[in-house]
Order: structure tokens, then sequence, then C-alpha cells
């Protein structure tokens, strides 16, 4: 889809432009030709040293529009990140947030 948006002028993927979280909220702003059909939170507690066997959850963030928003990630994560999906079945994610 990518290279049918930049060579054949099929609309964009989505874009996730901003993410945020504000108290017990995650908020992120969507930029999508398309209509966007899903979202989710994903999110781990684990340590970066296990890497590749730490255990991650997702649950599902409320799309209003370009708007998307829900729960806020737990206290104790680590990494967390944002995917949404569109109509067409592109799934895009946000850049991880690391702390």
């Amino acid at each position: 889809m990518f290279f049918d948006h930049h060579l054949k002028g099929e609309p964009a993927l989505p874009r996730i432009t901003r993410l945020m979280v504000d108290g017990g909220s995650v908020l992120a702003e969507v930029e999508s030709p398309t209509k966007l059909v899903t979202a989710a939170l994903h999110s781990t507690s684990g340590s970066h040293a296990d890497n590749p066997d730490r255990p991650w959850t997702s649950r599902p963030l409320a799309i209003e529009g370009t708007r998307i928003e829900g729960k806020a990630p737990p206290r104790d994560a680590t990494v967390y990140f944002v995917t949404v999906t569109d109509e067409r079945g592109a799934m895009v994610s946000s850049e991880p947030i690391v702390k």
C-alpha cells in the first residue's frame, strides 16, 4: 500500500501524528484518508533485558473520527504503543514509548 500510494496515487496509509498520556487516558491523533475501524494500546511491564520473552498486553481503544482514546497504560509499563487499522485492513503503529 505504501508503494501503491507513491507510485499509483492510491490512498496513503494512516499515520499516528500525536500520542500522549493525559491523567488516566491515552490519546492519539491520526491522519487517514480512509476510515479507521480498530485501535489498540499495547504495553509491557517486562524488563528490557528480557525483551524476546517479556509478555505484552493489548486492549482496545475508542475511535472518534481521527481521535483515539482509552485507558492509559499501566504505571509500571516499560514500553507502550498504539496501533490503528483502517477499512482496507492496513495496520500502522505509533512510535514506541520507552520508559
